[in-house]
């Protein structure tokens, strides 16, 4: 039997009618219909379920003067679908075979609570890079330029709820969600939807956008080892090591990647390491050319920081590929910090009770505070101490190491 109270002469002609093109036993209204926040211009969404067949069909129509809009799947279909099956979260059963369509809604109640795929730190900075490119060449003044606009507008919703951990169900609902939310994103927002908006403007949500998603990058996130990070080592190793190995000692994948089993940051930590600082200046015009920035020492003796403007900053690039996230350090050979990064990670490598203990740590850490590296660095220092003390370190150096660990220091 039909939902009468939600059923008006449209949509039953048009449901009578699906039912004779496909034979159709189940019928859920979604979207703004079903919410009740519908206009006249409102079009009528609707799921429908059918028996046979192996295609997913799309019906639309312009009928009795409305948009008419229906997906139509075959039972064989229900248990493949996911994602698409959010689009009828808060939907209304119209007509059903047994009780199908009501557990189909609460399958998408599910889902829904469940969020839609995590992104990788490194797929989150693809998109911000190409957010970035696409800003730039919307100050093309021709139809290129103008089609972009519209495309950087139309993507950047979708890509920034994706990062989010939102899902993104459509301008209407999407932009109640962003107003209630990010309210200043949205301020941002409507002002470069203006007819005739200024490439100020639109530079201005992007900027602002960017921002957020810095403060989402720089969560502490912990996960289990991933054979991957070696892949990605082998991979910057290729990159960098043939550049400067004719004045370089070697080069090292340090911290936690570098340990098969432990968990950690998906970040990779690599230390090229010189003999004297006679070849430093040759090293970061080298690195420079590679696209690293060179940021000083940082406050740490003997280890010179570098930045990849294609993994950590948000310039415009050209290029091909974003590189993985990872940090790039060049370090004397005799330095205490490089000391530090190769006995810690010799010893996890050779030691699975401290691996297993150092990555639980880790882990109560990231969720004790989840926005706060510095409290998270400072957390670990005791135990990488107990690690050092055992491999002769003097008590001045561990002093140092612990200084380094517990007082902020500007940090990627």
């Amino acid at each position: 039997m039909m939902n009468a109270k939600t059923i008006d002469l449209p949509l039953s002609e048009y449901i009578t009618n699906l039912q004779a093109m496909y034979q159709c036993h189940t019928f859920i209204l979604y979207g703004s219909r079903a919410r009740g926040d519908f206009t006249t211009n409102s079009d009528y969404d609707l799921f429908a379920i059918k028996e046979y067949g192996e295609e997913i069909i799309h019906d639309a129509r312009f009928f009795h003067d409305f948009y008419l809009d229906a997906f139509i799947y075959p039972e064989s279909k229900l248990t493949s679908a996911r994602e698409e099956l959010i689009r009828i979260r808060g939907g209304i059963v119209l007509l059903q075979k047994d009780d199908i369509g009501t557990k189909l809604l609460e399958h998408a109640e599910e889902i829904y609570k469940r969020g839609p795929k995590k992104l990788s730190p490194l797929e989150i900075q693809v998109k911000r890079v190409w957010a970035q490119k696409m800003l730039a060449r919307t100050c093309q003044e021709d139809i290129e330029g103008n089609y972009r606009r519209s495309w950087l507008l139309m993507a950047l919703i979708e890509d920034y709820f994706q990062i989010r951990g939102w899902w993104y169900r459509g301008p209407k609902e999407s932009f109640c969600v962003l107003e209630k939310l990010q309210p200043k994103i949205f301020e941002y927002y409507e002002r470069a939807l203006r007819p005739n908006a200024s490439h100020e403007a639109i530079s201005n949500l992007v900027s602002e956008i960017d921002r957020d998603l810095t403060t989402i990058l720089r969560s502490v996130v912990v996960e289990d080892y991933n054979p991957l990070w070696a892949k990605e080592f082998a991979e910057l190793k290729a990159k960098i090591w043939p550049h400067v190995c004719d004045i370089a000692i070697s080069i090292e994948h340090v911290g936690s990647t570098a340990v098969p089993g432990l968990a950690a940051k998906p970040i990779i930590d690599i230390d090229i390491v010189i003999s004297s600082n006679d070849t430093l200046c040759e090293i970061i015009n080298r690195l420079q050319k590679l696209g690293y920035d060179h940021r000083g020492d940082m406050g740490v003796a003997g280890r010179e920081a570098f930045r990849h403007r294609d993994t950590y900053t948000s310039a415009v690039t050209t290029s091909a590929a974003v590189a993985p996230a990872h940090h790039l350090y060049v370090c004397l050979k005799d330095s205490l910090a490089l000391k530090n990064h190769l006995i810690l990670r010799d010893y996890l490598l050779n030691n699975q009770l401290a691996r297993e203990e150092y990555g639980e740590l880790k882990r109560t850490l990231a969720k004790k505070f989840p926005t706060d590296i510095d409290h998270y660095v400072d957390g670990k220092s005791s135990f990488i101490i107990s690690i050092l003390q055992k491999h002769g370190l003097e008590l001045e150096q561990l002093q140092e190491i612990e200084k380094i660990n517990t007082i902020p220091h500007k940090r990627e």
